[in-house]
């Protein structure tokens, strides 16, 4: 092939006839990107099970973002209220697992590409196939937590002009019976109002354009890479067993095993392994025979690991630290910038991932009839996560100080009122009486003077009573 027609065929025009480059001599233009194989559910259990890397990477996520919780805030009529309805609506959601059953879920849906929650909610519609009727939910009696094997697309939205277009609206739910003594599964039709879905890593859009076509999973872009990491470190391991190998010389072995036979020499060798057990030494002919012990070098693998851990991390776009548990390294290291860094991750993901879950969870337990909301949801209502980093004592204590400086200096300047000051550090300081506060701070603004001047009017009586004295003396 001339070297047009090299160019011809490239993606780009990099092309050096004399060096080959670009042409049918460098061994890059042989090399492309072919789709690999997609992972089986056997596939993906064993790497679940058996794999403690994988494990981490499909389960660490869900669990740092569930660990903290969150909390509810109700806007009710008075704050007492509204506290105790947040307080008793938190209490019916622990009460159903709802945290544990949506993290698992999440799990099942980055490692199957697809988990999902099961919704029993009691409003009046025997067949499960039909959409959730939101406005005569009774009741939240269960929750069920599904995963894609058990799962199967019978039914998407085929109306272009519907924004739900393209995506599932029926699943057939795979659910076990007893046959004979034998387990048979039996489908149920379930309505995707019904489900709360987690899906996996995001796919080419052909994946998905068949009734059955569902996302990735997790694993399935950085399989190569973990079977990458789990051959180096099962060939560290085996370097291990032989990091010493023993070698004996022995004059005229081929000459010794033609006469005599490898009875001869195993007999020999016996006697030596013994010797050496027993006694710590080792007998040797001074003219035939020579033992010596060769060390294997372990230079370099280290540094060849260290690159694998940082390969492995860069796809599971987990920091080395999070993934492999290992302490920081270098001058001054404290992991402190991996951590938040993670932490940021994990904060995306609760926003992006978990919350509309956990909203749409929440929704439906305070429309059921029997739940403290008495299924009339709050004009306003927020899901707030706790923060994931939490700072030591000593740091809680300068931050602190730090933020009453700061009031302090703005009180001194007449940007802040005093009352405007306490409200704002109510959060920090729980003694502080809030509504008391407010009360006097819409007092003081009402009567149009500055919060903690005194009363004009004060003042000019005392100059009356002053003046009156003057006149009687």
């Amino acid at each position: 092939m001339s070297v047009v027609a090299a160019i011809v065929n490239r993606a780009d025009s990099w092309v050096n006839a004399l060096t080959g480059l670009g042409t049918l001599r460098d061994k890059l233009t042989h090399a492309q990107i072919m789709p690999g194989a997609k992972l089986s559910d056997p596939t993906l259990e064993a790497l679940f099970n058996d794999d403690d890397l994988a494990k981490r990477i499909v389960t660490k996520i869900p669990r740092e973002a569930t660990r903290r919780g969150f909390e509810l805030v109700l806007e009710g009529t008075t704050k007492d209220d509204s506290a105790d309805r947040a307080r008793e609506v938190m209490d019916q959601w622990k009460l159903l697992a709802c945290m544990p059953k949506l993290r698992k879920a999440w799990i099942w849906g980055r490692l199957y590409a697809g988990g999902a929650v099961l919704v029993g909610a009691d409003d009046g519609v025997a067949d499960l196939g039909l959409p959730l009727s939101e406005s005569t939910i009774s009741e939240i009696r269960f929750l069920t937590v599904l995963k894609r094997p058990e799962l199967t697309i019978k039914k998407r939205y085929d109306d272009v002009r519907e924004p739900k277009f393209g995506e599932p609206e029926i699943y057939e739910v795979q659910a076990p019976r007893e046959n004979g003594g034998a387990l048979v599964a039996t489908g149920h039709l379930v309505h995707e109002t019904r489900l709360i879905m987690f899906g996996g890593v995001d796919a080419a859009r052909t994946y998905n354009q068949s009734a059955e076509g569902w996302e990735d999973s997790l694993l399935q872009a950085m399989h190569e890479q973990l079977k990458h990491c789990a051959t180096a470190w099962q060939s560290v391991a085996h370097l291990l067993t032989d990091a010493s190998q023993g070698v004996l010389k022995i004059h005229g072995l081929i000459d010794l095993i033609a006469a005599k036979g490898q009875d001869t020499l195993r007999s020999r060798i016996s006697l030596m392994d013994l010797a050496r057990s027993v006694c710590r030494s080792i007998l040797v002919d001074a003219e035939r025979e020579d033992f010596t012990r060769v060390a294997t070098s372990f230079a370099g693998i280290p540094e060849v690991l260290d690159r694998i851990m940082m390969r492995i991390s860069a796809t599971a776009e987990m920091p080395v630290t999070i993934l492999f548990g290992r302490s920081p390294a270098g001058l001054n290291a404290t992991g402190e910038s991996d951590i938040r860094g993670w932490y940021d991750t994990v904060s995306d993901e609760q926003t992006e991932t978990l919350k509309p879950r956990v909203e749409r969870l929440l929704r439906l337990l305070m429309l059921a009839k029997n739940s403290p909301m008495k299924g009339k949801l709050p004009p306003r209502w927020e899901v707030k996560f706790r923060p994931l980093w939490q700072p030591t004592e000593k740091e809680a204590a300068e931050l602190l100080k730090i933020k009453a400086d700061t009031h302090k200096v703005l009180i001194d300047g007449d940007v802040i009122f005093a009352a405007e000051s306490a409200l704002a550090l109510a959060a920090d300081f729980p003694t502080i009486d809030q509504d008391h506060r407010r009360a006097l701070l819409d007092a003081d603004l009402d009567e149009g003077k500055r919060p903690g001047e005194p009363d004009p009017d004060e003042g000019d009586e005392d100059d009356d009573e002053s003046d009156d004295d003057d006149a009687v003396a």
